[in-house]
């Protein structure tokens, strides 16, 4: 099994690199802490309800950079393979976006989206593939300040996640999975001129369940994202804690 894994690795690995070495003289490195709640409520045996709140901060220095207040999303489970899902999420951004610098205005983003999930199996070995299409709402800026109307972007994300049983259990309690993924995202539409490549994140997690209705997950990724002008980049080092919390209301 895990000669089968080398290839998709690395893969992987070249499309990570290939984006890195697009401009290696323009290129910003930074480092993350993210912490986020998840929680998920099952309607029944075909519809699902997620949330998400989470705070992303800058380490050196420590400055609040990002904050998502909340995203929903409701889901349609077509079997164990397919899910296709629609919801919206509302960012606050700090910027200037440098953490060296104090924070002069808070932007807001409203972001609708919707995606397709597909699960497969390979012995041991899930295959996760993840479609989303997002429609970004920017509040507009003059200089520092915020004015009336929002600026539009259209984004398109496919994530492939590898995922591998560590502690295998009957039961979440006490299992322990392993998790590898890629996503790349592309921004789309006539206003793009410079940044059809958005960015790219590699990263694993580990994930852990504490009691059956309870998963502890820490992620560890590369986020490289290319900036509208073409020739500057970020390279952010980004750690992750998430808690998961369902909870059913089918019965």
């Amino acid at each position: 099994m895990r000669r089968k894994m080398y290839p998709l690795l690395l893969v992987l690995w070249m499309v990570q690199q290939a984006a890195a070495q697009q401009n290696e003289k323009n290129i910003t490195s930074q480092a993350f802490l993210w912490v986020r709640y998840y929680p998920k409520f099952v309607l029944g045996d075909h519809w699902e309800f997620h949330a998400e709140i989470e705070e992303r901060r800058s380490l050196f220095p420590d400055r609040q950079q990002v904050r998502l207040l909340p995203r929903v999303q409701l889901y349609y489970l077509l079997g164990d393979a397919f899910t296709f899902g629609t919801g919206i999420s509302y960012f606050l951004q700090s910027l200037p976006a440098d953490p060296e610098q104090a924070v002069e205005v808070v932007r807001p983003e409203w972001r609708p989206h919707q995606e397709i999930n597909h699960k497969t199996k390979a012995g041991k070995l899930g295959i996760a593939h993840r479609y989303r299409f997002e429609e970004r709402y920017f509040r507009k800026m003059e200089g520092n300040q915020l004015t009336d109307g929002y600026d539009f972007n259209f984004r398109a994300r496919y994530q492939l996640q590898l995922q591998y049983p560590l502690i295998r259990k009957d039961v979440k309690k006490g299992a322990l999975d392993i998790k590898m993924y890629d996503e790349i995202m592309l921004n789309l539409g006539k206003q793009v001129v410079y940044n059809t490549f958005d960015q790219n994140r590699l990263g694993m997690a580990l994930n852990y369940g504490i009691l059956e209705n309870l998963q502890l997950q820490f992620d560890f990724f590369h986020w490289f994202q290319q900036r509208n002008s073409g020739i500057d980049y970020i390279s952010q080092y980004i750690s992750r804690f998430t808690i998961f919390h369902t909870m059913d209301f089918s019965h």
